[in-house]
C-alpha cells in the first residue's frame, strides 16, 4: 500500500508548480513531508506516471 494516493500527488504538484505556496505550506495543507518527495511528483513525467501500477504474477501449476 501506499502512503500517498494518485489524487493528493497531483494536487501537491499541481500546487506546487502553480507556486500557490512552499515547502511549509504543503506541510500543513497536505502533511506531505520533504521537499524532495513533491519535487519528484512534479519532475514525473505526466499524470499517469503517478498513478499506482498494479501487476499480478501468476504461476503454473507444474
Amino acid at each position: 500500500m501506499t502512503k500517498y494516493d494518485f489524487n493528493l500527488k497531483l494536487k501537491v504538484a499541481k500546487f506546487y508548480l502553480n507556486r500557490e505556496g512552499g515547502d511549509v505550506l504543503i506541510v500543513k495543507q497536505y502533511g506531505v513531508y520533504g521537499h524532495s518527495q513533491v519535487e519528484r511528483w512534479v519532475n514525473i513525467l505526466g499524470e499517469s506516471a503517478l498513478k499506482i501500477k498494479k501487476f499480478s504474477i501468476l504461476y503454473g501449476l507444474s
